[in-house]
């Protein structure tokens, strides 16, 4: 009787796991085929104007009959979320993620690709290419203009040429975003050719600058064609290094630094350090030959302030100004 009731209990042990496997293998199979089900395709944006920056809307449908979680959109370079993506999807159903792209300023085929994170067990990390054509309607050349150094109050004639096909052309309206830049457009012979020419304003700052042409068209739907610039602006003296840093100072010591002043314009052969109130520095300028001067800047550590952010002001016969920053931080004892 032991050896039967023993026996029933092995088997029954056996029926019990049989039943187990035979549960978990239909839970497994039921949730792929009626779990959730991600259906999306890559984002073609067409044609585009390099530089523009457009937003769509991507469509992602759920086809299962489980509702599908987006756990994570991990957009890429150049491209950004403006809103908040729609965490869960109902089974049977389609939402949309809004994506901004920042299309660069090439004239060459633009592809990308993002990873969008569910809960669908096919499709966990699915990757989405993004793709765009350059519009063969419009180009410039070059694609950005870099200027390297320029002096302030000239006029720069043909600093990139727009060219354009014989159905589109351009309203002849251009204008930058900064308000000492003032281009303008010429039509070379109505070859659909455009050349932009830019004059500078004597009041513009001195230093690097970065900013946008924008040239209209006449095209629907393609409203700007934008060219990056970019240029050092240089007051007609040319100062190196650009600033005077002595970093953290202490003791009495009086300590000194030099910059090297180069003319580059007729209106600074002569010039003068404006008189001011400078905090515990003083300056001077010793000519070394026609065109070079040396500012010789001396700081007295005990009678400056805490942090000193100041600078010397040099004025041209013409009224024009150039300003070298001085920077220094007073040791604490």
């Amino acid at each position: 009787m032991r050896i039967c009731s023993n026996h029933l209990r092995s088997r029954w042990y056996l029926i019990l796991i049989l039943m187990i496997g035979i549960g978990t293998s239909a839970w497994l199979c039921f949730n792929r085929i009626f779990g959730p089900k991600l259906i999306v395709s890559d984002l073609d944006l067409g044609v585009f104007i390099p530089g523009q920056v457009v937003e769509r809307a991507l469509s992602i449908e759920n086809r299962g009959w489980k509702s599908l979680v987006i756990n994570d959109v991990k957009t890429c370079c150049g491209v950004t979320l403006p809103f908040d993506y729609p965490k869960k999807i109902r089974p049977c159903s389609t939402a949309f993620v809004v994506l901004r792209v920042h299309l660069p300023f090439t004239y060459s085929p633009w592809n990308k690709s993002f990873l969008l994170e569910t809960n669908d067990r096919h499709n966990p990390a699915t990757k989405i290419h993004i793709r765009a054509q350059p519009d063969p309607a419009f180009k410039t050349e070059p694609p950005s203009v870099n200027m390297g150094y320029i002096i302030s109050g000239k006029r720069f004639a043909d600093i990139a040429r727009i060219h354009t096909s014989a159905e589109t052309r351009l309203s002849r309206y251009i204008t930058a975003s900064a308000p000492y830049l003032k281009p303008s457009l010429r039509e070379v012979a109505s070859s659909g050719c455009y050349t932009i020419d830019l004059e500078v304003s004597k009041n513009a700052p001195r230093g690097k600058v970065k900013e946008y042409l924008y040239a209209k068209t006449d095209t629907p739907r393609k409203r700007v064609i934008i060219v990056p610039f970019s240029t050092t602006i240089e007051r007609g003296l040319r100062a190196r290094p650009e600033q005077v840093f002595f970093g953290v100072v202490g003791g009495e010591v009086v300590i000194s630094q030099h910059v090297r002043l180069k003319v580059i314009s007729p209106q600074w052969k002569t010039f003068e350090i404006e008189p001011s109130d400078y905090n515990g520095f003083t300056a001077e300028v010793v000519q070394k030959n026609n065109d070079t001067f040396d500012l010789h800047v001396s700081l007295d550590p005990t009678k400056i302030p805490q942090r000193l952010n100041s600078f010397v002001s040099l004025r041209s016969p013409s009224g024009d100004t150039v300003q070298i920053p001085i920077l220094a931080v007073r040791k604490t004892p």
